[in-house]
């Protein structure tokens, strides 16, 4: 009996992860990892699309720049938005980049300036993209 309460738990904890936060258990842990990353210099190149709410591998404020190279398609709802991207200067998408999610970069304080290079592929902004919440 006491087997089958822990695995009911379990269950209930997935479910509403899955409710509060919209995110699949399994993926939300899971660390994106198609980058390279200069520390010496602070570049982030990103070599595949990025998932939504991707966990990042990376020292806070350590990311200044990012280039998302083609080949890049999509970059998922709050895929970008944390501490590790507080001090990110320039970002520049690359012409396979079609669609930005919702709160993508959203960063959290007094945001850098930043350079943004778009590029004429990209179809869609989602909504508070680039905004900062303070």
């Amino acid at each position: 009996m006491k087997k089958y309460r822990l695995m009911l738990a379990a269950v209930l904890t997935s479910l509403c992860m899955v409710m509060v936060w919209g995110a699949d258990p399994v993926q939300a842990a899971q660390t994106f990892s198609a980058y390279d990353f200069n520390a010496d210099t602070g570049v982030l190149t990103v070599h595949s699309s990025v998932p939504d709410e991707a966990v990042w591998d990376l020292d806070d404020n350590s990311v200044k720049e990012i280039i998302f190279e083609d080949g890049v398609k999509t970059i998922g709802k709050d895929a970008c938005g944390s501490s590790v991207f507080g001090k990110l200067a320039k970002m520049t998408f690359a012409p396979s980049v079609r669609e930005i999610g919702d709160r993508a970069f959203t960063t959290y304080g007094n945001p850098p300036k930043q350079e943004i290079v778009f590029s004429e592929g990209l179809e869609k902004i989602g909504e508070y993209a680039f905004s900062a919440a303070r």
